[in-house]
């Protein structure tokens, strides 16, 4: 696991007495990002959120009539720098917002609070948050706010903490009607926290919490099971890293855009499943069984695909592999594009057809049959002569349009034991 980041915060202070504020936004937000807000109206009513904003707490326990609100939302990723709509009542307002990358997505696990302490005095002071799940590399963000008209953010951190932030509704006005928010942060890998105090710079009525943001998980982004489909919608949209998907036995369909990298397994699927991938692959791909269907459309490279009694369509360049593909059962494999190595070991009934530049070995098959279009070149050796193609099985074999190099092709059909060896340049 890693730490969750901060990729951006922005504080909002409206100056005056209203009952809808607008909150900016911060300047940089990623699609799937953890959005985290604190709110605090310096008059009593109950506090709205928009569409998407999901409340943890909204407390008015302190001395002061104000009322503090703490919510969360998943990024779109198209918020940069644009204001949302807070409702509360008539006065001022000041909120502080975090756009968090490396996060759990919040659906699944959101954001966790200590319950909150309050006081009237200059040390805010938050207590022990435990969050589910035990020791993790978690964000941790001291959050409070007060009324009055205190410097903002205060001066130093809490021990341990840094990166301030804070928001504030001016001096106009009497004391009273005006409030300040602020934020502090800390990554440690613990299994709860309880965070020092703030010293502020005038005493006041004020309300503390602590956060804990969970870090995302890393071994396995999606899984799903009984007919599920799943999209590589919101977190790691545009890059997905080790074990990505895993569907079994659910006719589940899988679809992913973006660049994969770095992965001992990105996905496998079983029973009736489809998978579509758009985009860079890396390392060890695909793996389906039970009548599964798999388009591909990048650059593969090294162990790509096997299935079982499934389809396969590729196009883009193979290359620097030891086994590209393999079909069992039924299957169908079509390539286009450049490949170089081994190519495929259809097994049962299975068609292969390939258009393209083709070196070393190529094609085994049992009951198959195999249509090649082009040229081959760097030939396997087998008894002296040149083996091209091997069909096994009662097989029918296809060479055409091309140029058959060196002396030999070798035509092997073991249901009848003939062979047939042609000497010569060519077809």
């Amino acid at each position: 696991m890693a730490f969750p980041v901060v990729e951006s915060k922005r504080g909002t202070g409206r100056l005056s007495a209203e009952t809808t504020s607008p909150i900016l936004y911060p300047l940089t937000i990623s699609a799937g990002a953890l959005l985290v807000c604190i709110f605090r109206s310096a008059s009593a009513g109950a506090i709205g959120w928009p569409s998407g904003w999901n409340e943890i707490v909204e407390d008015s326990s302190d001395a002061s009539d104000d009322v503090t609100a703490i919510a969360w939302r998943a990024a779109v990723g198209d918020e940069d720098g644009l204001t949302f709509a807070v409702t509360h009542g008539s006065g001022k307002a000041a909120a502080i917002v975090y756009s968090i990358t490396g996060a759990e997505a919040p659906a699944t696990q959101p954001p966790q609070l200590s319950t909150v302490v309050v006081g009237s005095s200059a040390t805010p002071n938050p207590t022990t948050c435990t969050p589910t799940g035990g020791a993790k590399d978690y964000l941790w963000l001291w959050l409070g706010g007060w009324e009055g008209e205190q410097t903002t953010p205060p001066a130093s951190t809490p021990t341990n903490y840094s990166n301030s932030q804070g928001a504030a509704t001016g001096t106009t006005g009497v004391v009273a009607i005006n409030c300040r928010v602020a934020s502090a942060q800390r990554d440690l890998n613990a299994a709860s926290e309880d965070p020092g105090s703030w010293t502020i710079s005038v005493s006041d009525d004020w309300s503390a919490w602590t956060m804990a943001v969970h870090p995302a998980g890393v071994q396995t982004f999606y899984q799903s099971s009984g007919g599920a489909s799943l999209t590589s919608g919101g977190i790691g949209v545009n890059s997905l890293v080790r074990k990505t998907k895993s569907s079994r036995f659910g006719n589940a369909s899988m679809s992913i855009a973006g660049a994969l990298t770095s992965a001992r397994k990105y996905f496998k699927a079983m029973g009736g499943a489809s998978l579509t991938i758009a985009g860079a692959i890396t390392r060890k791909t695909s793996k389906l069984a039970g009548n599964a269907s798999m388009v591909v459309a990048g650059t593969l490279s090294r162990k790509t695909f096997k299935s079982l009694m499934g389809s396969m369509a590729i196009a883009g360049v193979l290359v620097g592999a030891k086994k590209r593909l393999q079909a069992v059962g039924s299957g169908a494999i079509a390539i286009a594009g450049v490949i170089s190595r081994k190519i495929g070991k259809p097994i049962g009934g299975a068609s292969l057809n390939i258009a393209g530049t083709i070196t070393r070995k190529v094609a085994k098959s049992l009951t198959a049959s195999m249509a090649i279009a082009s040229t081959l070149a760097t030939q396997f050796t087998s008894g002296g002569g040149t083996l091209y193609h091997q069909a096994v099985g009662g097989a029918t074999l296809l060479i055409y349009r091309g140029t058959l190099i060196r002396n030999h092709i070798i035509h092997v059909v073991s249901s009848g034991l003939s062979r047939f060896r042609w000497r010569g340049g060519g077809a």
